[in-house]
């Protein structure tokens, strides 16, 4: 998949939650100064998944062309996508 045409569906998929989703930060508070929303503390859990080597030249290809359009974005600080996100 090209590159301009990754960047045209990830806009139009950001375009499709924005307006979908309502969006609540963890220090909003209320009129009164409470808390908004209560979250529980966050856990992360690491899972390693050994792939096969066919999946792991497909994995590593993809990831490296999102590399190429995120860390661009991140150095610049220039984004058309808000959220962008590239787990290794």
């Amino acid at each position: 998949m090209a590159s301009h045409e990754l960047l045209t569906r990830l806009a139009l998929l950001q375009a499709v939650v924005s307006s979908t989703t309502l969006q609540r930060k963890k220090n909003m508070t209320t009129k009164e100064g409470q808390k908004l929303v209560s979250l529980p503390e966050i856990k992360f859990y690491l899972h390693k998944v050994k792939l096969l080597p066919h999946v792991r030249v497909l994995y590593d290809q993809v990831a490296a062309e999102l590399r190429s359009i995120v860390e661009p974005m991140i150095t610049t600080g220039k984004s058309t996508i808000e959220y962008s996100s590239v787990r290794e």
